[in-house]
């Protein structure tokens, strides 16, 4: 019969990833453009097949046509016109400045 060892040897499996590691630091350039390449065919991939089913699923959904409801538009045109009216008079309000006694001017500290 085969014996097995359950051992794993941690040493061995060190040494290997420190010398793969150099071999990919060594040749850093083209782990770099290998990695890109992968990455541009991935991205490519990925943008087709959204892109397809997107296709596939638009091609039979509009069945008739959109229609517009005036009352609801005209809800929302008046709320918009009430708001932008709010905002237009927060405009016109003069605020005090909270700061006009607080800093002292160079006129008051050149008379003491």
């Amino acid at each position: 019969m085969l014996a097995i060892n359950p051992k794993i040897k941690f040493t061995r499996i060190k040494e290997i990833l420190k010398k793969t590691l150099w071999i990919l630091g060594e040749k850093a350039f083209l782990v770099f453009l290998v990695l890109l390449f992968f990455g541009i065919a991935f991205s490519v991939t990925l943008f087709y097949q959204s892109s397809a089913s997107a296709k596939k699923s638009q091609q039979g959904t509009l069945e008739k046509p959109l229609q517009l409801d005036e009352g609801l538009l005209g809800k929302v045109l008046g709320i918009r016109e009430e708001r932008e009216k709010i905002f237009n008079e927060t405009k016109q309000k003069q605020y005090p400045d909270p700061f006009w006694r607080v800093i002292p001017s160079l006129e008051e500290k050149n008379l003491e």
